[in-house]
């Protein structure tokens, strides 16, 4: 571009979108740099193939393998190891049914200690109607 439209490389990064620096800076072969890693992941992968990430992460570490965790993590998805977790199996489900008749009358609520002392300041020479007493048995 540079030559032919005789345009300032400035200009033809604008144009382009690229930055300057990218003109300059030369190509590199990530397949070549990450060649090691993805040894080292194929490795691990032959013995444990479903282990997770971070467990091949720190058994690469504990092998004293020098790759910090975002590079071999691109790698990791690169390779497509990453897999869905599991999750527990769903069970059909039900229409809803309306409880029994004779279960209807039971609310299932007891009284708080807050609703018993409320009743025995309201009478306290009465007995509460909310304590349920025993009968003394003699």
């Amino acid at each position: 571009m540079v030559s032919d439209h005789q345009l300032s490389r400035s200009k033809a990064c604008k144009l382009v979108g690229l930055s300057r620096s990218a003109l300059y800076k030369p190509k590199t072969d990530w397949a070549a740099k990450d060649a090691p890693v993805v040894d080292a992941l194929n490795a691990i992968v032959a013995v444990r193939a479903r282990w997770g990430f971070w467990k091949f992460f720190t058994r690469m570490r504990k092998d004293g393998l020098p790759w910090n965790h975002k590079r071999v993590y691109r790698v990791y998805c690169d390779m497509r190891l990453n897999m869905k977790r599991r999750t527990k199996k769903r069970f059909i489900t039900r229409e809803r049914q309306p409880p029994c008749p004779s279960c209807a009358t039971f609310s299932g609520a007891t009284p708080s200690r807050m609703q018993i002392n409320r009743a025995n300041k309201k009478a306290p020479h009465q007995e509460s109607p909310l304590i349920h007493t025993r009968a003394k048995t003699n």
